[in-house]
Formats: C-alpha cells, sequence, structure tokens
C-alpha cells in the first residue's frame, strides 16, 4: 500500500468534523501552490493579454483610455 493510501485509510476513520478540517487544509495547500505561477509563464500571460488587447482595440477603432474616461463620466453623471 502506499504511503498515500495508507494515509487515507486512516483519514475515513476520523471524525467527519476532523476530515472536513483536513479536507480544507489540503485545499488551501493547492491553491497556494497554484497562486504562484513561474516567472515565465506570467510574462507570458502578461504578453498574450497585450497582444489581443491591441488587436482588439484595431478592430474596433476605439482607443481604449478614452473609452474608459467615456464611461466614467458616464458613470458620475448619472449614467446620462
Amino acid at each position: 500500500m502506499s504511503p498515500a493510501a495508507a494515509i487515507l485509510q486512516e483519514a475515513l476513520k476520523l471524525p467527519v468534523s476532523e476530515r472536513g478540517q483536513i479536507i480544507h487544509e489540503l485545499i488551501d495547500s493547492l491553491d497556494a501552490a497554484n497562486d504562484e505561477p513561474t516567472g515565465a509563464v506570467e510574462t507570458a500571460w502578461a504578453q498574450e493579454l497585450e497582444r489581443r488587447a491591441s488587436d482588439v482595440h484595431a478592430e474596433a477603432g476605439v482607443d481604449l483610455n478614452t473609452a474608459c474616461d467615456e464611461l466614467e463620466a458616464k458613470r458620475r453623471g448619472g449614467g446620462r
């Protein structure tokens, strides 16, 4: 039996509340591991987002800053 299988077998003997706490901590540990992408992945995503934003702006013929300013002005003016 693998160490993980042995741990699981023992964990299943615990009361529900303790099993829930273990599950919670395991999920948190997985989330934490996924929150720190490598620098290369982060850089690649940033470049891809920039490329996509540029494509959208070029196709729409709209300056994003101008569009954001107009939306903000409408919001401040009560949506008029």
